[in-house]
């Protein structure tokens, strides 16, 4: 089973449902994962630009700022339960923050979108 956690202020692509659901059918095609991130901050995306995925929905997961939309499996909910718990030391930022350590740290089977599917009203709109 798959979660999708949405904040808020959350402003959905055209198609987000397709999009979602084609992006979990192929990241599931290729391994097990625990995070999808549907939202990054194209400041964080690691020296690949928007056109360089070519037909894939999907790409590596890398650590990035935000918690605007993501899809969670129960075994990634574990393992960052797990990780959060086993770590108290994380425990002095904003979630985001903790995620982007975890991350970093190879604690979650990270992937994102090629292109994000959703974007926040509150500061940054990838979509446009």
């Amino acid at each position: 089973p798959v979660s999708v956690v949405l904040e808020d202020d959350v402003l959905l692509a055209e198609a987000f449902d397709r999009r979602v659901v084609e992006a979990i059918d192929e990241v599931d095609e290729r391994e097990s994962w625990d995070l999808l991130y549907l939202f990054y901050h194209l400041d964080c995306l690691p020296g690949l630009a928007l056109t360089d995925v070519g037909p894939r929905r999907v790409r590596p997961g890398f650590p990035t700022w935000g918690t605007v939309a993501y899809a969670l499996t129960r075994a990634g909910a574990r393992r960052l339960l797990s990780a959060l718990t086993a770590d108290v030391a994380v425990h002095d930022a904003p979630i985001d923050h903790l995620l982007m350590r975890l991350v970093e740290r190879g604690c979650v089977r990270t992937f994102a979108t090629a292109r994000p599917v959703a974007a926040t009203a509150g500061q940054l709109n990838p979509l446009q």
